[in-house]
């Protein structure tokens, strides 16, 4: 683990895990990072929580990233409310760093459904500054630093409980955009009943208890992961439109 200054931040730095892989291990070192750090310092109103994948998890087949492009375009509304994370809204200055992307998602899921992942990633690949960003994404075969694809969404947080909570999320859209179960009809009517909200924010901190269900039996397929990403994105049923405002403890061992 390292740390290092971030012009973003007004006073403070940035904490960077080393490449992590799904075992207990990693699990308990990032909440050991988390309570070093957390009588220290605290989150400010421009701290995010950035994830960074590996792009191979998609593989070489642009149906897998046609489909990625559908799932978050179509589900942004939820999927920012629950990378708000304890807190009860987004942080004030998100859309300047990680802005939402759905309407340009979108219509390259449309205009690149017969074209080469390079075409594609060309044209969503116009700054880094959104909610994901594709700008290390080279499509290469091998797990590496420069070849991600990074959630910037997220709020900042020191509770590892949110973070296992967001990375098992990101991992799960990612595999499920790759699945042969990928249910296209039902991404595409969705997507059509939402087509007024997208990318308002005013919007994005309302509830979609149908959406919210309808997308944990579809990415998740244990009943653990679903309990975890409702809690999250339910918060009680606490709405604050204050950002510092911390809604109930999220627990998870």
């Amino acid at each position: 683990w390292s740390v290092k200054s971030d012009g973003s931040l007004d006073k403070g730095a940035e904490i960077i895990s080393p490449v992590l892989t799904d075992t207990k291990e990693n699990w308990i070192n990032m909440k050991k990072v988390c309570s070093i750090i957390e009588p220290l310092a605290e989150i400010n109103d421009n701290s995010g929580g950035h994830v960074h994948i590996g792009t191979p998890i998609l593989g070489n087949d642009i149906r897998s990233y046609i489909n990625f492009l559908k799932l978050w375009s179509t589900y942004e509304n939820v999927l920012f409310k629950f990378t708000y994370g304890n807190f009860g809204t987004h942080r004030p200055r998100i859309v300047k760093h990680a802005a939402p992307i759905s309407n340009l998602f979108w219509k390259c899921s449309q205009k690149y459904k017969n074209a080469e992942i390079p075409d594609i990633l060309r044209e969503i690949n116009i700054e880094r500054y959104h909610a994901v960003n594709f700008k290390n994404a080279y499509n290469r075969e091998k797990y590496d630093i420069h070849n991600t694809i990074e959630f910037r969404c997220p709020n900042g947080t020191l509770k590892s409980a949110i973070w296992q909570n967001n990375i098992n999320t990101f991992v799960k859209l990612l595999n499920y955009a790759k699945s042969n179960n990928f249910d296209n009809d039902m991404i595409e009517k969705r997507h059509k009943e939402n087509e007024n909200i997208y990318e308002d924010l005013a919007f994005y901190n309302e509830f979609y208890i149908d959406q919210v269900l309808e997308l944990c039996d579809t990415i998740f397929d244990n009943n653990l992961d679903k309990i975890y990403f409702l809690r999250q994105y339910l918060k009680s049923f606490e709405t604050n439109i204050e950002y510092k405002v911390l809604n109930k403890q999220i627990t998870r061992d």
